[in-house]
């Protein structure tokens, strides 16, 4: 299942979970990418709405629907924010 390759594919290595192991096998190279190319936002949040992404919380909301909402012409800080306690049945 391709859902476990990705997931799963640093668990062989002695310490997992360190941040420097991901970094060794390739993590955040797609983040350095797009950082580094100064790729558009729009492309970013077109391509997450193809990939069909969805929240895990109860609803399922699309990752790329949500992303869209965001004001582009703004220049307030934006901020990222994330709930690490999904508490739903059926969440991991």
């Amino acid at each position: 299942m391709l859902f476990n390759k990705i997931c799963f594919r640093t668990m062989h290595l002695k310490k997992s979970w360190l941040l420097s192991s991901y970094l060794e096998c390739g993590g955040y190279s797609s983040l350095k990418r797009v950082l580094k190319d100064k790729v558009d936002p729009m492309f970013i949040v077109n391509e997450v709405k193809s990939s069909v992404l969805r929240g895990r919380g109860g609803a399922g909301f699309p990752t790329g629907l949500k992303w869209s909402f965001f004001p582009r012409s703004s220049t307030k800080p934006k901020y990222v924010l994330c709930n690490s306690d999904e508490g739903e049945p059926g969440t991991f």
